[in-house]
């Protein structure tokens, strides 16, 4: 006896099932705060974003103050705060339904991606084996669930700071989507009859998506090469000359617009000194690396375990670069690729997926250096649907030869077991991920413990995340264990004059003024030109009853620091009518409302 099952027979109810179960899964992250890793950079602790005005989408188009230039980013972070201030579950919120989005809209892609195969690759390519439409909802049903359950996205959704991950990657799709409908159209439009501005609308909201999806992230340059490589497969626009010289003519535009762009994007990156150049790594290491990343990132995908939020570059602790860790991943991928262009007149199908794939992640491989870290969950977004897309398609297959041997009803429930365990397996490793993003002691003591596991010696990894440990125990007011990690860092990295200022502000908090004044001294030894690190002495002096002492920092902050502000003219004040200087103390009560009338003015 065979089980009768059925999917929806429409790609939209079954794309609007995958998304479904997604954000179901992801609600668990609107009980997360906020994280100590760029989460006070974009939201709690940017001024910027409290000001939806003129001021603020000038700042937006012209700040590179994080490394990246992506004004929709910051105007998506100004919209949040608009609607639910500085509470993280509204902020969450919108990345989780920004995500489910995204899955409905690779469900309906990869449907659309092998409709327009059966369309145009009749004869010559054996790439899939799906012939009924149910197959076809299967595969991308399937697809779907792999994009919007895998543990590997969770960086993307749930770190805040990573809104620009889901937003680009939501009018990248939008503008794929697009884009396959503009050529369905353009077969059947007729220029003489009039038929043709249709589809020119069609173009032109297809370069405004595009336009959109990278002024959200920078990755969205490599969209320009994603086409072509649909055009060749499984578009099939390629065959003729007239066809290759339309598909070039375009993307003439897409590829300027890239071009423009990414040196935006670099120049965004050198302001923020996010390019390692006083880490250099030599050109051969770098590119051996870019191919274990590759190597590393399918792995992570079949077997999801062990996931970090900061992976130390492997050179600085394996600086040979021909050793077995670079070079079997490096002969993987040259195999790979051979093994794909030897199949290409048969199955072009593999080809495709593993160009998109590495084309998709080429800008962060790490060959022009960006930070320290060696890969990174989240790069992986959109460069997955791929991957997923095949076993999406060999799901699909699958159903077809059980199908064509009336299986039976055992064979037909094992399938179905098999789909719903690594369903129940991705929901459940994507919760536990959830929660190590919780806050920044969560996030930052997987960190440790994942180095730990791993008998990692990269130090900038664990000053990094003792540093975010301390950094989430002073929001939380936890000044004894704020010190014992800000010790940590300072063990790692003596000359980090962050955390002896940190360290100093928990000891004042706790009424340890010595220790305080000690490490606000270590501070401005190491960095004289910061006027905070006066102020924080000056105040710890007045604290003590040494107002001269505080007299003399607070005008040494007064008189560095840009703009001026009125607490350090305040607290001078008070020091000076303590030491009897009462006119001068005056002057500066008179400073202080002046500073705070311009400030309401």
């Amino acid at each position: 006896m065979k089980l009768n099952i059925r999917i929806p027979s429409n790609p939209y109810v079954v794309s609007l099932l995958s998304a479904l179960v997604t954000f179901i899964v992801y609600l668990p992250a609107l009980k997360n705060d906020f994280v100590t890793w760029d989460d006070n950079l974009y939201v709690y602790a940017n001024e910027h974003i409290r000001f939806l005005n003129l001021d603020f989408i000038k700042w937006s188009l012209s700040n590179f103050q994080t490394g990246n230039w992506h004004p929709l980013t910051w105007i998506s972070h100004a919209l949040d705060y608009a609607v639910w201030g500085m509470n993280p579950a509204g902020h969450h919120l919108t990345s989780v339904l920004i995500h489910t989005l995204n899955t409905f809209l690779v469900t309906l892609l990869a449907v659309r991606l092998i409709e327009a195969y059966r369309a145009n690759n009749d004869h010559g390519d054996h790439g899939f084996s799906i012939s009924s439409y149910t197959s076809v909802l299967l595969a991308g049903l399937v697809t779907g669930l792999l994009f919007g359950l895998h543990p590997l996205h969770v960086e993307s959704v749930a770190w805040i700071s990573e809104r620009k991950d889901v937003l680009y990657s939501f009018f990248f799709l939008l503008a794929l989507l697009e884009y396959i409908q503009y050529v369905s159209e353009l077969e059947v439009s007729d220029p003489v009859h009039g038929a043709y501005g249709g589809v020119r609308g069609r173009y032109l909201s297809v370069f405004l998506l595009f336009l959109l999806s990278i002024i959200s992230k920078p990755m969205a340059i490599t969209f320009p090469a994603i086409l072509l490589i649909l055009d060749w497969f499984p578009l099939n626009r390629l065959q003729t000359a007239i066809g290759r010289r339309r598909v070039v003519l375009e993307k003439i535009s897409f590829f300027v617009t890239a071009l423009v762009l990414t040196g935006t994007a670099f120049i965004a990156q050198k302001t923020a000194h996010a390019v390692a150049e006083r880490l250099p790594i030599p050109l051969f290491a770098k590119i051996m690396n870019a191919s274990k990343a590759l190597i590393d990132y399918l792995m992570n995908m079949a077997w999801p375990v062990d996931l970090m939020p900061l992976y130390p570059h492997p050179y600085w602790e394996n600086p040979v670069a021909t050793s077995l860790q670079y070079s079997v991943p490096a002969l993987t991928v040259v195999v790979i690729s051979a093994c794909c262009i030897i199949l290409m007149k048969r199955q072009k199908m593999w080809l495709a997926v593993w160009t998109s794939y590495v084309l998709m992640l080429f800008p962060i491989l790490g060959v022009i250096q960006l930070g320290a870290q060696g890969m990174a969950d989240r790069y992986t977004y959109l460069p997955s649907v791929g991957p997923f897309l095949i076993i999406g398609i060999f799901t699909g297959s699958i159903r077809e030869r059980i199908v064509a041997f009336e299986a039976n009803k055992t064979l037909w429930a094992t399938g179905i077991a098999a789909v719903s365990l690594i369903v129940v397996l991705l929901s459940s490793a994507t919760i536990r991920q959830i929660h190590v993003w919780e806050n920044g002691v969560t996030l930052w003591s997987h960190e440790i413990d994942m180095l730990n596991k791993k008998s990692s010696t990269n130090v900038f990894a664990f000053w990094t995340a003792y540093g975010g440990i301390g950094y989430a125990d002073m929001r939380n007011k936890e000044f004894e264990s704020a010190i014992r990690n800000f010790s940590e860092v300072i063990l790692i990295r003596p000359d980090d004059a962050g955390a002896y200022e940190q360290r100093g502000i928990a000891y004042a908090r706790l009424g340890r003024l010595e220790a305080a004044i000690k490490d606000f001294s270590n501070a401005i030894s190491i960095t004289p030109y910061v006027s905070q690190l006066y102020y924080n002495r000056g105040t710890a002096f007045a604290k003590q009853g040494c107002f001269r002492q505080a007299v003399q920092d607070l005008t040494k902050a007064i008189s560095i620091s840009n703009p001026p502000k009125a607490e350090y003219y305040l607290n001078r004040g008070l020091a000076l009518k303590k030491i009897g200087r009462m006119k001068e103390g005056e002057r500066d009560m008179i400073e202080v409302d002046n500073l705070k009338n311009a400030d309401i003015r």
